[in-house]
């Protein structure tokens, strides 16, 4: 005799599963603001730490629109292949010809002018060229993959479109971008072509 539970599409388990992933986090998190420890002392009861460095904006900024592109290579997930069977690790070809004179290009940017760009004609719908997406919008791989090097704290990715299907995809944090992953086959997020 069959179960009364009703059959769960591939998106409402993908869907449960995070919601289940969040719980167990928060829980730990509230678990360790209940009872922090502390493994070290001052070395002396007057012991003050000097802080000399001063932030280098004394306000929040708010808005981002106005400020130039900058970008960071150094957190990059280069290790392994794709199931696909794309090395994560971009090719020093790609990076010459593709990956670093398109980043320097939009480094001369303002964000503002980066998020005005469109793809497509009059004819048809035009579409933000570059734009933030929400990591549980990826193709699940990559999604995991994301939660497995460590950027569970990212809910949100940002992607450019270099030309064609070729993509890059990685985080902001301000004016920052943080390259992730180099995908010139369109495979991060997969759409069909009409």
């Amino acid at each position: 005799m069959g179960s009364n539970k009703p059959r769960l599409t591939p998106k409402q388990k993908k869907l449960r599963k995070q919601a289940k992933k969040r719980k167990l986090q928060a829980e730990k998190t509230a678990r360790l603001l209940e009872s922090p420890t502390f493994s070290r002392s001052p070395r002396s009861a007057e012991y003050i730490p000097e802080f000399r460095k001063a932030p280098r904006k004394k306000i929040d900024p708010g808005s981002i629109m106005s400020d130039l592109m900058r970008w960071c290579p150094l957190q990059a997930d280069k290790e392994g292949d794709w199931s696909w069977g794309q090395p994560r690790q971009w090719s020093s070809e790609d990076w010459g010809q593709e990956i670093l004179p398109k980043l320097n290009e939009f480094e001369k940017l303002k964000w503002s002018e980066i998020y005005a760009q469109r793809t497509g004609n009059k004819k048809k719908k035009r579409h933000k060229k570059h734009h933030d997406m929400a990591v549980c919008n990826i193709e699940r791989e990559a999604c995991d993959r994301w939660y497995e090097i460590g950027l569970e704290e990212h809910d949100t990715a940002f992607r450019f479109r270099l030309a064609g299907i070729r993509r890059l995809w990685g985080y902001r944090i301000l004016a920052k971008f943080y390259l992730i992953w180099w995908d010139p086959y369109h495979k991060i997020y997969p759409v069909e072509v009409h």
